[in-house]
């Protein structure tokens, strides 16, 4: 009723348009649950199984060549080979476990990172890769740890009958007994330095008087004390005056460690220097910077013992060391071992696990991308019998059933898409105003008509309660009856722009039984027509009261008549006053 005459050829064609749509829509709805259904991750394990396989041969063949390598390893730092384990034996050894182990590492590496990223993209199966790979690390681990600490007891009790405490004994004594004549002969030379001292401290004056019977008077001194070589020297080192010294013989320059403690006040001494020979160095008191500085060389014999000493003491300590060496050799063979087999486990592990979440993966990635809305998905089946192929089997079989839910729902959403859009095109073209209010109070909708009378946009009104929104309305949405569908109509006045408008109001319940959705609120502008009658009551009121004034009047206008046929003859003086009398009567 509310629709005018240029709106409904319009409705008429949108109708029209709307039902051509919805045909299309759902043909095309239906073509896309007709179409081939491809099976979830078909091409990537196709693609895959070569790859596997080929990897599997390639970790099959290093796994065997990494043991191989590891026996052989052990056969030749043992001795139990024809082989010598030389320096450059045992670096071929190691390099051949080393690209061996490097070649395992890297298969594992190259399915780790597949694992990885698979985790990355949340793909299924991960978390059990993991699982069984920790647990085929851990078997492999124990049993290498025990076998490395047994090992490694035996060796080493194998060795210490190679260097017994008694070996360790005379070794000792040699170095003491080389240390202790070192020592003496130390010692022998400070006493002869200090003694040389305390003679020419006491002489001091004889150098200031006469330098040269000063230096001859020390050069006797030395002599005396049979020190082939005696200097004076200055804190720097440098050869002040030379006392003694063979014929052709070049100065030595004292060393630094021993010219550092005299110049600090004490005796400095080194044995065994270069040349062979013990040196003592010791301060002139009462001289300015002035150093003794004295060499005694050692006997040829002697230096030879005392050398093939430090050679056999030092051939000891490489002994010792490469004990040393032997035992991190066998531990890194040990390591090795260890290694190839925590390696072959970690890849038999994820070879394994793979094969057996291969399924699970398949299911569960499925079911993600039925997750986001592709229903258009199936999993492979490879065994019909088995466990996991009954699943897959169910699987699909729920897929296809939600498929076809599915499309029922698009067409029941379709034909409700399509009287919204006719309610809402209606409801465009009524000139009353359409307000929706739901169970809780606030405003859901509203049409144009609507917001030009109540002079609010759309953001002001939706979503907001009808008591902020138009309060006017709020009075006659609460007397709507709860369980009821009859209609509450009052009439209202909404103030706008500074004018009063009059507005009928209707508010209709809406709901299912004693469920309430909400409230429609339709209002008309009837300032108008308020306008029109009130107009109409008082033009009433005025014929009325017109009616009453005229009863009285009309028997005096009757009278004047009378009179003007009456006297109008007889009067002839003043007749034009006696006619506009009567006229105005």
């Amino acid at each position: 009723a509310g629709l005018s005459d240029r709106s409904r050829p319009a409705i008429r064609r949108l109708r029209r348009r709307m039902a051509r749509g919805q045909v299309a829509l759902r043909k095309t709805v239906r073509y896309a649950g007709a179409v081939a259904v491809p099976s979830y991750d078909d091409e990537s394990d196709d693609a895959q199984r070569p790859t596997d396989t080929h990897m599997f041969r390639a970790g099959l063949v290093v796994v065997i060549l990494s043991i191989v390598s590891g026996l052989v390893t052990y056969l030749v730092l043992a001795g139990f080979t024809a082989i010598q384990p030389t320096r450059e034996v045992t670096f071929v050894v190691w390099m051949i476990n080393g690209v061996l182990v490097t070649a395992m590492v890297a298969i594992i590496a190259w399915q780790l990172i597949g694992l990885w990223n698979a985790r990355k993209r949340q793909a299924a199966g991960a978390g059990l890769h993991v699982r069984i790979v920790s647990l085929f690390s851990l078997v492999a681990l124990f049993p290498a740890i025990l076998l490395a600490v047994f090992a490694s007891i035996s060796l080493d009790r194998g060795l210490d009958q190679w260097f017994s405490e008694r070996t360790k004994t005379i070794i000792r004594d040699s170095v003491d007994v080389a240390n202790a004549y070192l020592s003496e002969h130390g010692k022998i030379i400070q006493a002869d330095a200090v003694g040389i001292v305390r003679e020419l401290e006491n002489a001091a004056q004889l150098l200031q008087d006469n330098p040269e019977d000063f230096k001859r008077y020390a050069a006797l001194l030395a002599v005396q004390r049979r020190l082939p070589y005696a200097y004076l020297i200055n804190s720097a080192g440098q050869p002040v005056i030379e006392l003694v010294k063979e014929q052709g013989a070049r100065f030595y320059p004292p060393p630094p460690e021993a010219l550092t403690r005299a110049v600090d006040g004490g005796i400095g001494r080194a044995g065994m220097t270069d040349p062979d020979a013990f040196v003592a160095i010791t301060k002139l008191g009462g001289f300015d910077d002035l150093y003794l500085y004295v060499l005694r060389p050692v006997d040829p014999t002697v230096i030879g013992h005392l050398r093939r000493t430090d050679a056999n003491v030092q051939e000891y300590a490489n002994l010792q060391s490469g004990r040393m060496e032997l035992q991190i050799a066998f531990a890194m063979m040990y390591v090795v071992i260890a290694l190839t087999l925590l390696l072959a486990s970690i890849w038999i592990g994820l070879w394994f696990a793979n094969r057996l979440v291969t399924p699970i993966r398949r299911l569960i990635g499925a079911a993600q991308e039925i997750s986001r809305g592709d229903l258009n998905v199936t999993v492979k089946v490879e065994s019909p019998r088995s466990d996991m192929g009954q699943l897959g089997a169910t699987f699909n079989r729920m897929t296809t059933d939600l498929r076809s839910q599915r499309n029922a729902l698009i067409d029941a959403n379709i034909k409700l898409d399509e009287r919204r859009r006719f309610t809402e095109t209606v409801l465009a073209g009524v000139t009353a105003g359409v307000v929706g209010v739901d169970s809780q109070g606030l405003v859901t909708l509203v049409n144009s008509s609507a917001m030009q009378l109540l002079g609010r946009s759309e953001n002001e009104l939706i979503g907001r309660p009808i008591e902020d929104a138009v309060p006017e309305f709020a009075a006659i949405v609460a007397k709507a009856p709860s369980h009821s569908r009859r209609a509450v109509q009052a009439q209202i006045t909404y103030r706008r722009e500074g004018s009063d408008y009059s507005f009928s109001v209707r508010v209709t319940q809406e709901g299912v039984g004693r469920k309430n959705y909400g409230f429609v609120v339709t209002f008309d502008d009837i300032t108008e027509l308020v306008v029109a009658q009130r107009t109409s009551a008082w033009a009433d009121v005025a014929r009325r009261i017109a009616h009453e004034i005229k009863n009285p009047l009309t028997p005096i206008q009757l009278s004047a008549e009378r009179i003007r046929r009456k006297y109008g003859d007889a009067i002839t003086v003043d007749r034009e006053i006696f006619d506009r009398c009567t006229d105005t009567i």
